[in-house]
């Protein structure tokens, strides 16, 4: 039976807790994790059949009172709600917005985009020699795809990462500087 919290934030110091992972799989694949800073605490799914179902059922299983570990008051949530945070009418609204840019034929037209800024990102995390993977490469990454998508200028893109990381990262000091 697994013992530590998945909220414990100290599990992942040195990478992500595979054993932790695979013991949970094993003997609680569906399991409460109490938060010790006051958190409401969260459920975690750790077998891909009952994600799926999860998923599947919005019924009982919402996303509209955030997916984030973070607490945050009302207006907060309201400020940072995206479509990975609605359920029901709301995110088939904001899945309609932009489901035509994902066809085939369009994400085609992005193709040499994506090999172009693939290169160019994992380039430059190659040539540090050591690299951390998500401050170099992942984080940026995807804003760098919408800005494409939103026709937002090269010249404004190290912004809306800024601002980004500030509006995500609203309670982390090292970016809300």
């Amino acid at each position: 039976m697994a013992t530590r919290s998945l909220a414990d934030l100290d599990l992942f110091d040195n990478g992500a807790p595979w054993e932790l992972f695979a013991e949970l799989r094993e003997n609680e694949p569906v399991n409460w994790n109490d938060e010790t800073d006051g958190g409401h605490g969260f459920w975690s799914v750790m077998k891909y059949h009952d994600i799926v179902k999860v998923l599947r059922n919005p019924d009982t299983f919402t996303s509209n009172h955030f997916t984030n570990l973070e607490e945050l008051d009302a207006d907060q949530e309201e400020a940072r709600r995206s479509l990975l945070d609605s359920d029901g009418v709301r995110h088939r609204a904001l899945r309609r917005l932009l489901q035509n840019e994902f066809t085939p034929n369009n994400v085609a037209k992005y193709e040499t985009f994506l090999r172009g800024l693939t290169a160019t990102t994992l380039d430059s995390a190659f040539a540090k020699g050591e690299f951390d993977f998500l401050g170099d490469v992942a984080a940026d990454f995807p804003i760098r795809v919408l800005a494409r998508l939103l026709d937002i200028p090269d010249t404004d893109i190290e912004s809306i990462i800024r601002w980004g990381n500030a509006m995500i990262g609203s309670s982390d000091p090292e970016l809300t500087q």
